[in-house]
């Protein structure tokens, strides 16, 4: 009798179901789902928007650091000048023999300067340019300044030193004269307030001595800053000493 011949099983070739199955479950894994994809934009989003809040923080605690810091620099020269001569830097009036005062034309810089007083003009100790009487009292109400000296033995002191930033020539009323300006000039095209000082964007210290209404019998001193992002009009912060 002849013997059964065993049953053979094909064996599976590289290309069977088994590989197909195992190729078509690495390809379904290997890319993003459409969730997945906005989940990450989502991140993205929110990180960018943190970054930029805090860049935005960042600026706002600069120019806050710099104001108030250039605040008490102003504020300490006024103090020294009013304790050696009894009284405050006079302020700068609209008009000579008015009483009202033009905050942003002050002659702030020649008083905590100081003046030399030659040939019956008035020039910055070591300056070239000299003002007469009748320019300083067109530009600046006043017939001079009171921090001056005609004897170079006794000069008169000096109570504030500035950058070349810090002051700009300006013209006023037809007399070119020196103010102390902030750090932050007027964004050129806004006239809602309207600049400080027409023709220019420098952006002079406010300053007020013969009639302060916040500091009764002391001064007013305050820097204005254009603001684009206040919600209300006019869109200006003040950074003041009351």
């Amino acid at each position: 009798m002849f013997e059964k011949a065993p049953t053979l099983t094909p064996r599976a070739s590289a290309g069977s179901s088994v590989g197909s199955s195992a190729g078509s479950s690495a390809g379904s894994s290997a890319g993003f789902t459409l969730i997945e994809l906005l989940t990450v934009i989502s991140i993205i989003a929110v990180l960018a928007a943190l970054v930029a809040g805090m860049s935005s923080s960042a600026k706002s605690a600069r120019v806050n650091a710099r104001a108030q810091a250039d605040l008490r620099k102003l504020q300490t020269a006024i103090e020294a000048y009013k304790a050696d001569r009894n009284a405050f830097p006079p302020d700068g009036l609209v008009q000579s023999g008015s009483r009202r005062v033009n905050p942003a034309v002050n002659p702030l810089f020649y008083e905590l300067r100081g003046t030399e007083l030659v040939n019956g003009g008035f020039r910055l100790k070591g300056g070239a340019d000299s003002l007469r009487p009748d320019s300083i009292e067109q530009a600046f109400g006043r017939r001079g300044f009171l921090n001056s000296s005609a004897d170079a033995s006794e000069p008169a002191r000096s109570y504030l030193d500035v950058k070349a930033s810090e002051v700009k020539r300006v013209t006023v009323k037809g007399v070119n004269v020196d103010l102390l300006v902030t750090a932050f000039d007027w964004p050129k095209g806004v006239t809602d307030p309207a600049p400080p000082l027409a023709g220019t964007p420098s952006n002079p210290w406010r300053y007020v001595s013969s009639s302060p209404t916040n500091n009764p019998g002391s001064y007013d001193l305050w820097l204005e800053m254009y603001d684009s992002k206040a919600e209300k009009s006019p869109k200006v912060r003040l950074f003041k000493n009351w």
